[in-house]
């Protein structure tokens, strides 16, 4: 196994990013919603 020195750290780039997960998050929830009101149609209460 080779040790990385703290220079070769600083210079990995990965991982996720968090505005990725809150868009993949917030497209769930609003497909999910689409998908609730084709599915279970209710009146607004207005």
């Amino acid at each position: 196994m080779k040790l990385v020195t703290e220079e070769e750290m600083k210079q990995i780039h990965g991982g996720i990013n968090i505005f990725v997960i809150t868009a993949i998050t917030t497209a769930v929830i609003f497909v999910s919603g689409i998908i609730t009101g084709i599915v279970n149609p209710t009146r607004c209460n207005n």
